[in-house]
């Protein structure tokens, strides 16, 4: 039994930066269907301006669910000036709406989001710099605030392709019908180079334990990454993703996850490329590589032929099967792909 899928797609275009769109998707499996129109637009008005909206209905049956009609729609405002700027948007999605043939994480939801922003530019070694503030809400449709958010952020570019951002936030998150205030702030920055480029940055302050007795304690999380171009044709990259939680009232650590990847990368030729990547996980206490080989034919046609390998300690995996802490496989492939571009 296989599924049929329509998508249709037509456009209009005004003049620059303007259009009037419509979009139908339609996707059928044995006797469920799922069904979706609408139209969509954005206009440039004047040379600050941009106003953009999107509205689409749904209509869905399935076996699980039975059947179901909504409707979504967005429409954002944005100014964006040399020095100030503005947006201000709004969407929402019924608690019926539908789209197989789409990806849509939450239904159920009403959202307004509005940002105010304002930049110097010395233009020295500080290039331009300044601070944004945002304010965001969302409802469910019967009224019950689910988010909220108000956040601060200032923002430096200086020469040679270094910048680094400064935020602070103060949110409002339901979690199993209770309300939790959090306050965070985080730092993020770059420094990019033709040979070294290092980026990352974390967050840190109140985070939840999404559990079954949730609860705010201390949390952090972030990354760091290292790019190197030891030649021409050859790039390593070296990344540490960090994750940590703490129950403030025991003064104790839940979690601690930390993960390891190194990534490397050797154009061979102008038709061959390897790339190699390893991977450590604390947490799980695991090890991957996963080696890959490139032949590219022509622009768009491809072939891959890959080998990956991964252990976990034996106590992660059963303790009563494997009662010591030895690395044991748990799983060993080689594949292969084939990429092929059909020209119409």
């Amino acid at each position: 039994m296989t599924s049929q899928t329509v998508v249709g797609r037509a456009r209009y275009d005004f003049y620059s930066e303007s259009y009037l769109g419509a979009i139908m998707t339609a996707r059928e499996f044995d006797q469920d269907y799922s069904r979706v129109a609408g139209i969509d637009g954005r206009f440039r008005l004047g040379q600050t301006h941009r106003l953009s909206f999107t509205a689409v209905g749904s209509s869905s049956h399935s076996e699980e669910e039975g059947d179901l009609a909504g409707s979504a729609i967005e429409a954002n405002l944005t100014r964006q000036g040399r020095n100030f700027g503005y947006s201000a948007s709004y969407g929402s999605i019924d608690p019926e709406f539908r789209a197989e043939s789409g990806f849509i994480p939450r239904v159920d939801l009403q959202q307004a989001n509005a940002t105010m922003s304002y930049r110097w530019w010395p233009e020295s070694t500080l290039m331009t710099w300044g601070p944004s503030v945002t304010y965001f809400r969302l409802y469910d449709h019967t009224g019950e605030l689910q988010d909220e958010q108000i956040q601060a952020q200032t923002s430096f570019q200086f020469r040679n392709n270094i910048s680094f951002n400064a935020t602070v936030n103060r949110d409002l998150e339901r979690y199993r019908e209770i309300d939790f205030r959090k306050t965070n702030y985080g730092l993020f920055g770059v420094v990019s180079g033709r040979t070294l480029s290092i980026y990352g940055g974390f967050n840190g302050g109140d985070g939840i334990l999404f559990d079954e007795n949730p609860y705010v304690g201390r949390n952090i999380v972030g990354n760091i990454n290292f790019s190197v171009r030891l030649h021409s044709r050859m790039r390593v990259e070296l990344n540490n993703i960090f994750s940590q939680f703490v129950n403030r009232a025991q003064n104790s650590e839940v979690f601690d996850v930390k993960i390891f990847r190194t990534r490397t990368t050797f154009q061979l030729s102008r038709r061959f490329l390897l790339r190699y990547i390893a991977e450590h996980n604390t947490q799980a206490v695991s090890v991957g590589n996963n080696l890959l080989f490139t032949y590219r034919i022509n622009a768009g046609t491809v072939v891959f032929v890959g080998y990956d390998d991964r252990y976990q300690r034996g106590t992660r995996i059963d303790n009563t099967l494997f009662p010591f802490t030895s690395l044991q496989r748990t799983n060993r492939a080689v594949f292969t792909k084939l990429s092929y571009l059909f020209r119409l």
